[in-house]
């Protein structure tokens, strides 16, 4: 494991993960409470770092531990039910992949650089993750204007 791979990973993942906790808060009625998302990005995002440079481990595992984990957090510390749980954080993820997609092709016809070239470019790749992180988090914050919070949801 190299230090540069560690935070190239954590800088802009942490953000993401957050936004995918929060927007998955928000689509469950949720409201963010940011003292408790934050946190919960760092402990994931570090979570699958390791679960993604663990030897022998197929690729893409780590969102699928992530969906497993974090749906069954929403579903234990909330009064979302497992079943809503699943569908939200699943919907969130989807967006995450989906923003990834879109902001990398982007980057790439702006830039006309190849996806080897924007890769290696540390600065680059970095942005295009922050990019995807806000969208989430301002998808979550949008979220909550048209879904109302349940100021009841949290059960901690």
């Amino acid at each position: 494991m190299k230090c540069n791979d560690f935070w190239l990973f954590l800088i802009p993942g942490i953000p993401e993960v957050a936004g995918v906790i929060a927007l998955s808060l928000a689509l469950g009625a949720v409201p963010l409470r940011w003292g408790r998302i934050i946190p919960a990005g760092v402990v994931l995002a570090i979570l699958f770092y390791v679960i993604r440079i663990s030897p022998g481990v197929p690729l893409f595992t780590h969102m699928v531990v992530g969906l497993l984990i974090l749906v069954l957090i929403i579903a234990h510390t909330t009064k979302v039910p497992l079943s809503k749980s699943f569908i939200i954080v699943f919907t969130s993820m989807a967006l995450l992949a989906i923003l990834e997609y879109l902001i990398t092709e982007l980057f790439l016809w702006i830039s006309r650089l190849s996806i080897e070239a924007l890769c290696s470019n540390n600065l680059l790749w970095l942005f295009s993750g922050l990019f995807q992180a806000f969208l989430m988090i301002l998808a979550a914050i949008i979220t909550t204007k048209y879904i109302k919070p349940d100021r009841e949801a949290w059960k901690l």
